[in-house]
This record gives C-alpha cells, sequence and structure tokens, in this order.
C-alpha cells in the first residue's frame, strides 16, 4: 500500500467500486456530502477521467460565483501534527478562476487558499493550500472550499477528489535514500515548488511505492534489536516486535503461518448454539488469538489442569451484575471416582449462558479444545467456592476466594 492514501471516504471520494472488497458502488447509493451554493448538484456517469470515478456536475444558471464544499471531514488522532492538502480534478467549457481552500475545524478565516485560471474544455488539476493539524488530543475535522468565479452559465464538472497527507511521501524509505544519491540542488528547486509540492519525488514515490512497502515490512518482520533503541525496554513496545513471529504484533495476514506452530487448530472466536458469536468486540476477538499463539493450549500444550484452567476464563469475561470478574474455575480430576472425568465449576456470576447448577455451552465447547485425549469432561455452575478436602483446586488455601 502506497504512503500517500486518500482520507476521503467512498462516497466523498465518488468512488464506483468499494474500497473494501472492490464491489461495484451503484450511483444512485453514493451517498456524498459535497454541498453547492448557486448551482444546482447532480452526480453523473459521463464525462469521466478514469472509469473508477463517478463526476459532480455543478450546473449554475447565472454568471455568479459558485461554491462547492465539503465540511467538517473527520480526521482521526493520528492525523494530528501532520500536514494535509486536498486536490482535484476540475474543468468547464469557458474560462474560470478557482479559488481553492482548506481550513481546520471552523477557522476559515486563518487560511489562504489558492487562486489560479484556467481554460475551457480541459480537465485542471486544483490542488489547496496545505494546513497543519494541531497536534494535541482534540479530533479535529477540516473543510474543502472551492470558489469558482469568471465562468459561463455551462456545467462544472469535478472528479478525483483527494485529502492526503501531503508530506507522506517521505514516509517511502526510497524517497528519503534517494537523496542521497541526487544533487541536492534536486531536492532544493523540487521543495520551492507549489500545487504540488515536490512534484519530482512524488514521481519517485509513485514509481518506488511497491518497493517502498517491502523494504518497510521487511524492517517490520525483524522487530528492533535493544541496541537500536535508546532504553532497553523499549524493545516491549508494540511497534518494536516482529509483525511475523511476535504473536502480540503479529499482522492479521500472518496469523494463520504463525498459528501452525502452536501445534493445533487457531480458534477465531467462539459459536454459540443460536450461531451468533461470543466474541463481539474485535479488540477481545484479537486478545483471544494472541492467547492462543502464546500459550498453544489448543495444541501443542493443551490436556494440562492449567491449559483447561485457562481456556474455561476465555469466556468468563463478563459479568451478569456489572462487576468485574474474578475468572475464578476450579477444576477437578478423577470427578466421581471416575479416572477419565474431569469436573469444571464456575461461578454463576461469571458464567454467561447458565444459571446456579447448569452446564454451560460456551465453557464446555472452550474447555474441549484443551482437556486431554479420552477424557470427559463436566461442567456445573455454582453461585460460590467451599472449601473441599483432597481437591487440588478447592483443597488449597488462598487459591481462590472461598464462601
Amino acid at each position: 500500500m502506497a504512503r500517500t492514501v486518500n482520507l476521503l471516504s467512498d462516497a466523498n471520494a465518488l468512488l464506483r467500486f468499494s474500497s473494501n472488497d472492490g464491489a461495484n458502488i451503484g450511483i444512485s447509493s453514493v451517498a456524498y456530502d459535497w454541498e453547492i451554493e448557486n448551482a444546482t448538484l447532480s452526480l453523473i456517469s459521463t464525462e469521466f477521467v478514469v472509469n473508477t470515478r463517478y463526476v459532480l456536475q455543478a450546473s449554475p444558471s447565472s454568471s455568479d460565483d459558485v461554491v462547492m464544499k465539503l465540511e467538517n471531514i473527520p480526521l482521526k488522532i493520528s492525523d494530528n501534527g501532520r500536514v494535509l492538502s486536498a486536490n482535484m480534478r476540475i474543468k468547464a467549457s469557458s474560462p474560470m478562476t478557482i479559488n481553492s481552500l482548506l481550513y481546520v475545524d471552523s477557522d476559515s478565516n486563518a487560511y489562504s487558499g489558492n487562486s489560479l485560471s484556467y481554460t475551457s474544455g480541459l480537465y485542471n488539476a486544483v490542488h489547496t493550500n496545505q494546513v497543519v493539524i494541531p497536534d494535541d488530543e482534540t479530533l479535529h475535522t477540516v473543510t474543502i472550499l472551492i470558489t469558482i468565479s469568471g465562468h459561463s452559465p455551462v456545467p462544472i464538472h469535478l472528479t478525483l477528489p483527494h485529502l492526503i497527507h501531503d508530506m507522506a511521501l517521505f514516509e517511502n524509505p526510497f524517497v528519503r535514500r534517494s537523496r542521497t544519491f541526487l544533487p541536492d540542488f534536486y531536492f532544493e528547486i523540487d521543495s520551492s515548488q507549489t500545487q504540488p509540492s515536490y512534484p519530482f519525488f512524488r514521481l519517485i514515490d509513485i514509481l518506488t511505492a511497491a518497493a517502498g512497502e517491502t523494504a518497510i515490512e521487511h524492517d517490520r518482520m525483524y522487530g528492533v534489536e535493544v541496541g537500536q533503541v535508546p532504553l532497553p525496554e523499549q524493545t516491549a513496545e508494540y511497534w518494536a516486535r516482529s509483525s511475523l513471529v511476535s504473536p502480540r504484533s503479529v499482522r492479521d495476514a500472518y496469523i494463520p503461518w504463525l498459528a501452525q506452530f502452536t501445534g493445533g487448530p487457531l480458534r477465531q472466536n467462539i459459536q454459540k448454539s443460536d450461531g451468533s458469536l461470543f466474541f463481539q468486540n474485535e479488540g477481545v476477538r484479537r486478545d483471544f488469538i494472541e492467547w492462543q499463539l502464546v500459550n498453544g493450549y489448543y495444541g501443542r500444550a493443551s490436556g494440562s489442569r492449567e491449559a483447561m484452567t485457562e481456556a474455561a476464563k476465555q469466556v468468563l469475561l463478563y459479568t451478569k451484575d456489572g462487576t468485574q470478574s474474578t475468572l475464578s474455575v476450579a477444576v477437578t480430576p478423577r470427578y466421581l471416582d471416575e479416572p477419565f472425568t474431569v469436573r469444571v465449576q464456575t461461578l454463576t456470576n461469571e458464567t454467561p449462558d447458565a444459571d446456579a447448577g447448569e452446564e454451560s455451552e460456551l465453557v464446555l465447547k472452550t474447555v474441549s479444545w484443551a482437556k486431554p485425549m479420552g477424557y470427559r469432561v463436566l461442567h456445573q455452575t455454582v453461585d460460590e467456592f467451599f472449601f473441599s478436602f483432597d481437591d487440588p483446586t478447592l483443597g488449597v488455601l488462598d487459591s481462590m476466594r472461598f464462601g
């Protein structure tokens, strides 16, 4: 994936095909947020520049200024402190002057847009000014404001709108390294250019985007060595670990490959009897996957009392009264003097699908993936645990809260 990406939604970017799955987006399904003043606005499937984008058509009835705007585009916290700009292609069959302005939040007077005159009949590249998003902990928005003046009452077409991190091209390692092999005046001349900025180095970025991503991914796979960071404890950070072999930092695409070393199948979720999935939160589901990768309790490390206990805890995350779960599990081997029968007990308040005295389908399912081969597992939900002699869990003081 290239370093410079479009921050606009599919609808506001006028995409004809979904950026998620490539599915065709019908023109009637494009719910864009673009607005217009002194003209009527419609989405059309002609006047294409490329066949992957629809075209906005503004139809003014006079020569009054036409104002096209996309207001309050939401940004992420990760956008704070970065330089943003917008660009698009616009044409009309008469000469026109376009002022393109990008501003942060509602402070339009704090920024100056770019103003240029364009000839008629051709699509022209239109670039806004650059803005720096405040580097704080607040979520910000930006607004694109396009003012078209000096035109005749003829249709005006806009397509290929983009909102980008303007300096993202320098995140491509090949762009950074290219400066080592080029005379300094190349960079000096390129840095003085506007609309767009750094046109020559943007070309290098386009030509080396795939190679740059390969280099970045190569570095992520290796992680960071102790000697590469100021503090040794930083090697435990997410960004410092390998994206290939570290369970806590492995990319989703590499999880099936890494899972083969657990010695068993990887469980993505736990399915209930009604077909629904237990883990509804993506972060919790990721924790469940990482737990399997780290411990291997459903594969090479299965069959122990510890594996069964930890497996049962995976479905005891939420309580019925809203208090924090104690994750209490009692595992009793040789239950009722049966050498191949194991009883698992959990608390009613922490067992999502069973009341006192009942069996939990979820607990039985997750424990069955970790039990010893040939053993039978029984489950019992109890309101509280009581100290019991000769029980490896309930007969040990300080192992859990009794009564």
